[in-house]
C-alpha cells in the first residue's frame, strides 16, 4: 500500500484522505510545511498532495521545492482556475488537478503518479462523496466508513453501477 502525503486544510483534507482510502492508499495530513517536512521524517511517503489555499504563491513554491528535496517522490497539485498560469512555472508539480475535481479523476493521476495504472479497476466505484470497494465490501462517504448489511451493501453498489436509471 503507498502513502500519500496530504498537504491541505482540515476538512479538504479529510475528504481527500477519504477517497484515498477507499482505493488502498494510506495518508497522512500535515496542515503547514513544517509539520509536512516532520511527517516525511516520520512516515514513508510515495506522494506528496498539495491542495493548500494560493494567498502567498511563493510561499508555496518555497514550501514544495523543501519537500521535494527533503524526500524525492512525485507530487501533485489541486489547484484553483486562476492558479493555472502560476502553477505549471512556479512550482514543480508533477501534475495537477483544476478544483472542482471529480474523486474519479484525482485517483487516476495518482495512480498514474504511482505507476499503478490499473489499481482502481472495476471493484472500485467512485460517486462524489461515496467510494465503494466491492473487493473489501466497504463503503466510504466523505472518507468516513459506512457500516451496511450484504443486502444494503449490494443494493447500494448495483444503484452506483447504473446511475441515471430506473
Amino acid at each position: 500500500m503507498a502513502n500519500v502525503l496530504i498537504l491541505a486544510e482540515k476538512g479538504k483534507a479529510d475528504r481527500l484522505r477519504g477517497i484515498l482510502a477507499g482505493v488502498g492508499y494510506g495518508a497522512f495530513q500535515a496542515s503547514d510545511w513544517e509539520e509536512a517536512l516532520l511527517r516525511l521524517e516520520e512516515e514513508p511517503v510515495e506522494l506528496i498532495l498539495v491542495a493548500l489555499k494560493l494567498s502567498q504563491p511563493q510561499e508555496m513554491a518555497q514550501g514544495l521545492r523543501q519537500l521535494r528535496e527533503a524526500r524525492d517522490v512525485p507530487a501533485l497539485g489541486i489547484l484553483p482556475e486562476e492558479a493555472l498560469p502560476a502553477g505549471e512555472t512556479m512550482w514543480s508539480l508533477n501534475d495537477f488537478l483544476v478544483e472542482p475535481y471529480r474523486p474519479a479523476e484525482l485517483v487516476a493521476r495518482v495512480n498514474r503518479l504511482l505507476g499503478q495504472p490499473g489499481r482502481a479497476g472495476q471493484n472500485i466505484l467512485i460517486c462524489g462523496d461515496l467510494v465503494i470497494d466491492g473487493e473489501k465490501y466497504q463503503v466510504f462517504v466523505a472518507g468516513r466508513p459506512v457500516s451496511l448489511t450484504f443486502k444494503e451493501f449490494e443494493l447500494l453498489k448495483f444503484l452506483a453501477s447504473h446511475q441515471g436509471k430506473v
